[in-house]
């Protein structure tokens, strides 16, 4: 276990050195988090995260946030989930606020040879002083799952739904990620993260780990 996270802070720290040496016009941003999950039954799974990001090169604090979920696995293959959200954070003006969200999210997946595919569709409503926002955020992600040191690869469009736009497709991320194992109830995953929005591209660096109660 030692050795795992060693490597990990390793590569965190290469990541840093990378992003104060890259050039001035590139936005980098970190998040980090730690995820606690439970299974009440068979079907039926309670997770917890709690998440603290950073901005502007990584020398900003963006905001944390607060995460619980229930999720039931209606068949092997398919689930669906239903969470809230807290984040807190300051605002465009600089005073603290609170940015409340609801999510509900299904998702299924096949399996080929060493291959996962999956799809998942979610609801997202974000409720802020600033207003209320609508999106529905679809993502396609296939894993590769022969080897302990699981790589995969994501694609997330947000389809903003409160807009007069028929389609109104606000931000675009592209996400590899490689998740491994750190013990039999711990596990750990980083990955990088293109996003694309309307009138800026953010490059997201990231580091979550996952702890089975």
């Amino acid at each position: 276990m030692a050795k795992y996270l060693k490597l990990f802070f390793v590569i965190l720290c290469s990541c840093h050195s990378y992003i104060s040496y890259s050039q001035n016009d590139l936005d980098w941003k970190m998040r980090s988090s730690v995820s606690m999950r439970y299974n009440l039954n068979e079907k039926t799974r309670l997770i917890s995260k709690f998440e603290y990001r950073l901005k502007d090169n990584l020398t900003e604090k963006d905001r944390w946030n607060v995460n619980t979920t229930v999720r039931y696995d209606i068949l092997k293959n398919i689930k669906i989930d239903t969470s809230y959200e807290l984040h807190y954070l300051k605002d465009y003006y600089g005073k603290n606020s609170f940015i409340h969200r609801f999510n509900i999210s299904s998702q299924a997946h096949i399996d080929y040879q060493n291959f996962e595919f999956s799809l998942r569709e979610r609801l997202q409503n974000t409720f802020s002083d600033s207003g209320y926002d609508f999106y529905l955020r679809s993502r396609f992600m296939i894993e590769y799952k022969k080897y302990p040191v699981r790589p995969n690869f994501s694609i997330e469009v947000f389809q903003k739904m409160n807009s007069s736009n028929l389609v109104d497709i606000d931000i675009v991320r592209y996400r590899p990620k490689l998740t491994f194992r750190i013990s039999e109830k711990v596990s750990c995953c980083i990955f990088y993260c293109r996003e694309y929005q309307k009138h800026i591209t953010n490059n997201i660096i990231g580091a979550d780990c996952i702890i089975d109660l």
